[in-house]
């Protein structure tokens, strides 16, 4: 049975991106630069997200990729609404020519990091989604995130040069008093994301204090996410479709 991700609209989004953006991409991926902060500033325009944000109580170094809010990216801001409650964080590691030799490195990195983060609080009110999203254009790419554990996206545009590969981190809405602030000094840790030689990752569940990170998480059909997207695709999305995003 096929598992898909609890915010499937957002995946069917970014292949659609990837059909459309099909020969820039394989153009960039043959650059010494890659296209990772590209593909970065896409997504960001393309939800209307924040990008590199520091979401980690346990570190000031660490910021995230893509963070996308119930404000910015939900039902305010898109007809066919990317989150509802939730928050949703994205790491993003993009395989290129020039870095095909230490993408899985890349990856299990993000692993890691996410797996140990420390989460603020004002991102788990409502209950946050933290990914870990790998985009890979080869074979060997393929078998990577595989060995990994990480799951392969089957959506429902075929016209995308790479193939999205995710796990997820699920945090469920939490009372937090409205008085809460998040402290930075608190919890403060040292950075383990690009210093620390990499432990190995085990290929099906990441634990940490109790929260269980599981790839096979969320079944087929969760949440009611399906292909129902596209009936609003004129609404919501195709607005921001290369740049730029609608309100």
């Amino acid at each position: 049975m096929a598992t898909y991700p609890p915010n499937y609209t957002l995946f069917d989004a970014l292949t659609d991106w990837g059909s459309t953006n099909a020969y820039q991409i394989s153009e960039a991926h043959l650059s010494k630069g890659g296209w990772e902060g590209w593909a970065q500033e896409e997504m960001r325009m393309l939800f209307s997200a924040g990008r590199e944000d520091n979401c980690y109580q346990n570190s000031k170094r660490n910021a995230a990729d893509i963070v996308l809010t119930p404000y910015s990216s939900g039902a305010e801001a898109f007809a066919q609404p990317y989150v509802e409650n939730e928050c949703v964080v994205i790491e993003l590691k993009c395989e290129s020519y020039f870095n095909a030799w230490r993408f899985r490195e890349g990856v299990q990195k993000d692993i890691k990091k996410v797996n140990g983060g420390v989460f603020k609080q004002r991102l788990l009110r409502g209950g946050c989604n933290v990914y870990c999203v790998a985009l890979s254009m080869t074979e060997a790419g393929d078998d990577d995130m595989e060995s990994l554990g990480m799951q392969l996206f089957q959506g429902t545009s075929a016209g995308a040069p790479f193939r999205v590969w995710w796990c997820v981190r699920q945090f469920e809405p939490e009372d937090f008093s409205g008085d809460d602030e998040d402290e930075d000094e608190d919890n403060e840790g040292d950075d383990e994301g690009e210093d620390e030689e990499d432990d190995e990752v085990e290929d099906e569940m990441y634990e940490d204090n109790g929260v269980e990170f599981d790839v096979n998480e969320v079944p087929s059909g969760a949440h009611g996410y399906d292909n129902a997207y596209h009936n609003g695709y004129d609404n919501g999305y195709h607005s921001g479709h290369n740049g730029g995003w609608g309100y």
